[in-house]
């Protein structure tokens, strides 16, 4: 029978976010995974596969969208920004606790791309989470950045202290998400554009907009979720998409070796192939293989 998410929401900072809350037919409390979208995406955008594949283990999910994105309220849409992000994060792991239909006790992160990183700093700081998937991350700022290349810094800059001056005045400057190589834009190698816009559903599509506020760019540099690496205590399983032209697949494997219980899985792909086949399946399978071991009484 099809599994049928139900809505939810839960509030952060005055703002009611919205989520999905994917439930296991037959289980009685089980344990529950809390997931989130990659860079400038909702949680429409290719989650719903993987949680599925993690019910069919028992577990439940609970998938959600940050402030300003998706289904959630806020202004601007696309509102880009790592601490932001963590509180939203914080924010659904203290609503998932409060549910009497799953064991608190047994949590479970999954991130991808950019939330690859927020999940990392969210085990660093809160301790009662019992594991993590860390899939395809972005874990330093400051090293994607010098792969940049000194000429788009600079345009990048240009472009975020636009938005941080119109913002003041309620005009602030929006760059695409993902764009053309050479593009201003937080994502830009060659193969992104394509990649990532097969990612939209057909019902999202006109709806949701490939721009975010330019400041992302000032703040990339600065997060770098690998310091937080040696903090994660809980058991982690990090994702690594060997072909990955957008976060360094070096890096990632670094932050992995900080982490004291790493496990690293490597996939041929690239860093969108995950999300389809013949990847996801490989990909899927062996996370929910770990949640389900992770995670079990």
């Amino acid at each position: 029978m099809e599994i049928i998410p139900e809505k939810r929401s839960f509030p952060v900072r005055g703002a009611e976010l919205a989520g999905r809350l994917y439930m296991p037919r037959n289980a009685e409390k089980p344990p529950v995974i809390v997931m989130a979208h990659g860079f400038g995406a909702e949680m429409a955008f290719g989650l719903e596969a993987f949680a599925l594949r993690f019910v069919k283990e028992g577990i439940a999910v609970f998938a959600f969208d940050y402030r300003n994105f998706g289904e959630s309220p806020g202004e601007p849409r696309n509102l880009v920004h790592p601490m932001r992000h963590l509180e939203d994060w914080a924010g659904a792991l203290a609503f998932v606790r409060s549910l009497d239909s799953v064991d608190s006790s047994r949590i479970g992160l999954w991130g991808t791309s950019f939330s690859g990183g927020h999940v990392i700093v969210t085990a660093a700081r809160d301790r009662k989470v019992k594991a993590v998937s860390s899939q395809i991350p972005f874990v330093d700022g400051m090293d994607a950045a010098a792969n940049l290349g000194p000429a788009f810094v600079l345009k990048a800059t240009a472009a975020g202290l636009k938005d941080v001056a119109g913002s003041i005045f309620g005009r602030p400057f929006f760059v695409p998400i993902v764009g053309a190589p050479g593009q201003v834009a937080p994502i830009n190698q060659p193969g992104n554009l394509e990649s990532y816009l097969d990612l939209v559903p057909e019902n999202r599509r006109g709806v949701w907009q490939n721009r975010c506020p330019a400041r992302i760019l000032l703040l990339a540099p600065l997060y770098r979720p690998i310091r937080y690496a040696h903090l994660v205590r809980c058991p982690a399983l990090v994702t690594i998409a060997d072909r990955d032209n957008l976060v360094s697949p070096a890096t990632a494997a670094l932050a992995a070796s900080k982490m004291p219980d790493a496990t690293v899985f490597h996939v041929d792909a690239d860093h969108f192939e995950p999300y389809k086949e013949p990847a996801f399946s490989k990909v899927a399978d062996r996370q929910a293989e770990f949640f389900k071991e992770t995670l079990k009484p």
